[in-house]
């Protein structure tokens, strides 16, 4: 039986994948921006992937999204961002979508989106946020006119150390060390993309932690 359903969840897998006639991603600290056949725009964060189906795109505005990514979405009919957590659904809008392997989170910053998960809805309106973490979803307001990881920098409020630590993963290639510290701490701040050492400060420095760099290993320790 066992193996019965290992097959029968390959094929659709399979099926599924199948649907999609584009795949675009990015590698680690590369983003893309890229043009959809309505010329809606996807700017593709790092460690992502975006796929659709370009033939039946005019019927049915639909893609697969794994990863992160800011959508800037021309008039028409409803345009569906699918996730392993749940779907977005909206006509014309501007929106951000953070789904990792780490947590959920939809950022609408023009018109309105609607978020399902586990079959509720949510509408959001501009400046408002929605989070899915550990089964717990929560509400809050951004004051940005788009995501700061457009502008190379990853911003987080009261987001676990381990968190921030997989997210610093997706822009420079390495590794954390952190045996020696509490990794469920909190974190508020940000960090850049584009400068290992200032970075690295940004996150030890509120937390009283120190690093020091082992070829692609960074050492996490308590001060």
């Amino acid at each position: 039986m066992a193996a019965i359903c290992i097959i029968v969840f390959s094929a659709i897998e399979l099926l599924n994948q199948s649907s999609y006639s584009e795949s675009i991603q990015t590698q680690i600290a590369e983003t893309k921006t890229l043009s959809l056949p309505d010329d809606s725009e996807v700017n593709l964060s790092a460690k992502s992937i975006i796929q659709f189906n370009s033939s039946t795109w005019t019927q049915e505005r639909s893609l697969n999204l794994e990863g992160e990514a800011f959508f800037k979405v021309s008039t028409g009919n409803v345009f569906t961002v699918k996730t392993k957590y749940g779907s977005i659904q909206v006509l014309g809008t501007q929106f951000n979508v953070k789904s990792r392997a780490y947590g959920f989170e939809v950022t609408c910053y023009e018109g309105s989106v609607k978020v399902i998960i586990n079959n509720k809805a949510y509408i959001l309106q501009p400046k408002e946020a929605i989070s899915f973490t550990k089964d717990n979803i929560s509400n809050s307001k951004t004051h940005s006119s788009k995501p700061s990881w457009i502008n190379h920098t990853s911003t987080f409020k009261s987001t676990s150390l381990e968190s921030v630590l997989q997210e610093f993963n997706l822009y420079y290639n390495i590794k954390f060390e952190t045996s020696a510290i509490n990794s469920s701490r909190l974190y508020t701040g940000n960090f850049v993309h584009n400068d290992l050492e200032n970075a690295l400060k940004s996150i030890t420095l509120p937390l009283k932690l120190t690093y020091q760099i082992n070829g692609d290993m960074v050492i996490l320790s308590k001060k």
